[in-house]
């Protein structure tokens, strides 16, 4: 099993990302990644990849969700998708709200636009 928080939008080459966890997994295995960074998110859109382009020194790629079920079916993975669920409470703190501009951003962010990502590594795949 491999799990990432908010890695896929850094990686400059998605294909070749996706290609090393198929191998690097056994079948049935699973890769895990969650996701907030991405084109279908509104607020990631209007001004969140500014600000991380401004503040961080990683690279900030613009991948839509369909773009990134494309890629990692591709080399070989059923590809699964859900809104990442937040049962705890956004807690305030003066960076994060500099980050989405005010709390209401920060719950619609992480209520609908934080994704999880299941990449299954079945046992037998005709894909590859």
């Amino acid at each position: 099993m491999v799990y990432a928080q908010e890695v896929l939008y850094t990686i400059t080459d998605l294909h070749s990302h996706a290609r090393l966890i198929y191998d690097i997994l056994e079948s049935n295995g699973v890769y895990f990644a969650t996701i907030g960074c991405h084109t279908d998110n509104p607020f990631f859109n209007e001004w969140r990849r500014e600000i991380i382009r401004e503040e961080e020194s990683y690279p900030v790629n613009e991948y839509s969700l369909d773009y990134i079920t494309e890629i990692f079916s591709s080399v070989g993975f059923e590809v699964g998708l859900k809104r990442l669920s937040d049962e705890y409470f956004c807690i305030y703190h003066p960076r994060v709200i500099k980050e989405f501009g005010s709390m209401m951003n920060l719950v619609k962010h992480c209520d609908e636009y934080k994704m999880l990502f299941c990449f299954y590594k079945a046992t037998h795949n005709d894909k590859n």
